[in-house]
Parts: C-alpha cells; sequence; structure tokens
C-alpha cells in the first residue's frame, strides 16, 4: 500500500498535536520568569593546615669557662736531672768497616737538660761533641736538633708537673728520658 502525502503528514502531525498539550501547559510561553536554578554543590571546605611542629626549645649552653692561660715557656725554666734509659733493638752500633764504631750507652750521654728562657741544652753524645739545642713551647712540649759527624740528633718530650719525659735519638742510638726538676 503506498500512502499519499496527506497520510504521511499524519504521523508528523500527531507528534505535534501531542507537544502542544505539553507547551500550553505553561502560561509563561516567553520563559521571563526562569524555574529556578538549583544552587551548585557548595565547595568542601579548605582542609585546615596540618598541626606545626613545636619548634624545639633553643639549647642553653652553659658558658664555658675560659682556658687555662698558657703557661710561659721561661716557667718551665731549671735543671731537670735523672734517668737516661738505652732503648735495645732501636740501635745500633756503627760498623767497623766503615771506619767508626759507636757505642750506644746511657754513659755516653748527659743525663740532664738546662732549659733557660724557654730554651734547652742537651749532651747527646759527649764523645762526638754532639749538643742538641731546642725550644719550650708554653705548653711544656720541647722540640730540638743537633749536628754531628754521624748526621745529629733529635729531643722531644713533654713537661708537666715539673717532671720531663721524652726520646733522644739518633741514626744508631735511641733513648728513653725522665727527668725531674731541681
Amino acid at each position: 500500500m503506498v500512502l499519499g502525502p496527506a497520510r504521511r503528514a499524519l504521523p508528523i502531525g500527531l507528534v505535534l498535536l501531542a507537544a502542544v498539550p505539553a507547551a500550553a501547559q505553561n502560561s509563561d510561553p516567553f520563559l521571563s520568569a526562569p524555574a529556578p536554578v538549583t544552587a551548585p554543590a557548595p565547595r568542601p571546605a579548605p582542609r585546615p593546615p596540618p598541626p606545626r611542629q613545636a619548634e624545639p626549645e633553643p639549647t642553653v649552653v652553659a658558658p664555658q669557662p675560659a682556658p687555662a692561660p698558657a703557661t710561659s715557656p721561661a716557667s718551665y725554666d731549671g735543671n731537670y736531672v735523672g734517668e737516661v734509659k738505652f732503648v735495645p733493638g732501636n740501635s745500633e752500633t756503627g760498623n767497623p768497616a766503615n771506619g767508626f764504631a759507636l757505642k750506644c750507652s746511657p754513659g755516653s750521654v748527659g743525663q740532664s737538660i738546662e732549659i733557660r728562657n724557654g730554651q734547652f741544652s742537651f749532651v747527646f753524645d759527649r764523645t762526638g761533641n754532639t749538643t742538641v739545642t731546642g725550644k719550650v713551647g708554653g705548653d711544656g712540649t720541647l722540640d730540638g736538633l743537633g749536628n754531628s759527624y754521624y748526621g745529629g740528633a733529635r729531643v722531644t718530650g713533654h713537661i708537666q708537673n715539673n717532671e720531663l719525659v721524652g726520646s733522644a735519638w739518633s741514626s744508631f742510638c735511641k733513648f728513653e728520658l725522665r727527668l725531674q726538676k731541681r
């Protein structure tokens, strides 16, 4: 069956007629009063900042006592006398084949150190005429050198409570010193 132009328009017309009653129900065809607008959902409240960590209390440091005043090197002045020990195993005799022989013994070494105005002298080898000279620091540290035919000698040590403890040595001999102020 073939439908004519009038019949084809009928379904479209029915659709329009069904829509007209819905439009007729609105009393304001121009929509001058818009429908109430629903408010958007409120924004969530901002998160509070994280609780502040308590700042550490400042550390209170008690004032430190002033360092002890440096002792004047002259306060160590005097004659230090006592024990000089040969250190076996760290000393050798010279080789006679080389034309010399050195006998390491405490008797060949001075048994005292003289300190004056922060300077000291120590007879290291009486037979070789080797005297070590040096300085005494404000902290009691002493250090000195002496030249000799055999290459020289050195003295190091420390003075505390009127006692000098140290070492004297050369290429061939080594001695420990333990001397008391007199």
